[in-house]
């Protein structure tokens, strides 16, 4: 609850939907790119070192555009990581500047203690990083957005986190913090041990179509499975004691939450089963076919982002009896293409005219009863 509300804020702070953020970076085509002012057109350090982020905004700056496969390597020996991406003069801000400059960081040699969240938020330059050994906690949303992180790489001397085949949990394996969001493979079997999800741990993985969840896990944070626009299924061990997955669809084990409806998901419409109370946050986030829905009148909370950026969503039936209150109507819930309005023109529209069809045009920016 803490994070939804820190996230809401932090809406109202910046003005602007998630979705309304550039998610691109690096291209993934093209070919080599030498660093500048090197006449023979290979790299004249092909890993320097640098030890304050004004140099490495600096250097940054000065490198040419690159793709992925030609990602600029560097080795950054910082006390501090400045903030996050949006405090001038920190590492994220330098990375967010540069969003078209692919770089593979090491963080090895630096002696900061936490990463905090959004402290990579929106890099999607970042394709790999390595946490030094000094670091002992990392928030959620810590690497938000970072669409080009292909695997994050932990010191093997640090005692409080690791990374197996990329994949960053805390030293136990007993909390997954973070599933990098450009890793290629298609399925994925949370481990056994893992009793922990972090919020957004899975959050932009483009290439999952779908992901296992054992009995283990009792905690799942919110949006944590959010924008997967290839996922089409998330499956839960039927001996889980706090989920459930029906159809591919996750909820809490008595189906009174709907956490997670996969963005993959090809279906043009849905009908939210009866007995759910909660919608959350962006757990329809990205999901592109759906083109119609229908909420019972179960349901008083509905969490913001709940279906944003669902571009193709144009009809939402609230059932007969439906009476969400206005302050459990989350804002920017539904799709609107025109952000700058408020994005709760539904919102608005609802809380006078409750239950009935509220339609809009395809991206339209008026929802009406």
């Amino acid at each position: 609850m803490k994070n939804r509300l820190w996230l809401i804020a932090l809406v109202a702070v910046i003005g602007f939907s998630f979705a309304a953020l550039s998610l691109t970076g690096c291209s993934d085509g093209g070919g080599t790119t030498p660093l500048p002012n090197d006449e023979s057109g290979a790299k004249v350090d092909p890993t320097p070192i640098i030890t304050s982020i004004t140099d490495f905004a600096t250097w940054l700056a000065a490198l040419p555009t690159n793709t992925v496969a030609t990602a600029y390597s560097v080795k950054l020996n910082v006390s501090d990581l400045g903030g996050n991406y949006n405090t001038v003069g920190s590492v994220g801000k330098a990375l967010r500047d540069n969003n078209t400059k692919c770089v593979s960081l090491d963080l090895s040699g630096s002696t900061f203690t936490s990463i905090g969240s959004y402290a990579f938020g929106y890099c999607t330059s970042l394709t790999s990083v390595t946490i030094p050994n000094s670091v002992t906690s990392i928030e959620s949303f810590a690497f938000y957005s970072c669409t080009s992180l292909t695997v994050i790489n932990v010191d093997t001397a640090n005692t409080k986190y690791i990374s197996q085949d990329g994949v960053l949990y805390n030293k136990a394996k007993t909390t997954l913090v973070v599933y990098p969001a450009r890793k290629t493979d298609s399925t994925f079997t949370i481990p056994g041990s893992v009793t922990g999800i972090v919020s957004s741990a899975f959050s932009y993985c483009t290439s999952l179509t779908s992901v296992t969840i054992p009995n283990s896990v009792t905690i799942i944070g919110s949006f944590a499975f959010g924008s997967c626009t290839s996922l089409t299924a998330i499956n839960v061990d039927t001996a889980n004691t706090a989920y459930i997955s029906q159809d591919g669809v996750l909820y809490n084990k008595d189906k009174t939450t709907l956490i997670q409806y996969p963005a993959g998901k090809t279906d043009s419409t849905f009908t939210i089963p009866g007995g759910v109370t909660k919608i959350e946050y962006g757990a329809f986030e990205r999901c592109t076919s759906l083109t119609s829905v229908t909420i019972p009148n179960s349901v008083t909370i509905i969490g913001s982002f709940a279906f944003g950026s669902c571009t193709s969503l144009t009809s939402v039936t609230f059932a007969t009896g439906s009476n969400i209150p206005d302050a459990n109507f989350g804002g920017y819930a539904f799709p609107e293409g025109n952000y700058a309005n408020g994005g709760d023109t539904l919102k608005t529209a609802y809380s006078t005219g409750k239950a009935g069809t509220y339609t809009r045009v395809a991206n339209g920016d008026t929802w009406t009863k």
